[in-house]
């Protein structure tokens, strides 16, 4: 699972829920602030989040927003 902190959350919140990006689909579990937790189909965190970086960067009205992406267990551990 993914922990996406950005001042665009809700954004992010309408672009990522339900999104397929290269091969890897990406669903919203939820919102608390600027604070998202993304669930994912993807073979490990570590190459959902490299797609969600690339993703991200193809987004203008993210351009010049600070986004941070980091790895978290089910209980919202950060890895």
């Amino acid at each position: 699972m993914l922990q996406i902190g950005s001042p665009k959350a809700k954004i992010l919140n309408e672009k990522l829920n339900g999104l397929e990006w290269e091969g890897i689909h990406f669903e919203v579990i939820s919102l608390q602030g600027l604070t998202l937790k993304v669930k994912h189909d993807g073979e490990s965190d570590a190459v959902a989040k490299a797609a969600l970086k690339k993703y991200i960067a193809t987004l203008p009205e993210l351009k010049n927003a600070y986004t941070n992406i980091q790895l978290v267990d089910e209980q919202g551990r950060i890895l």
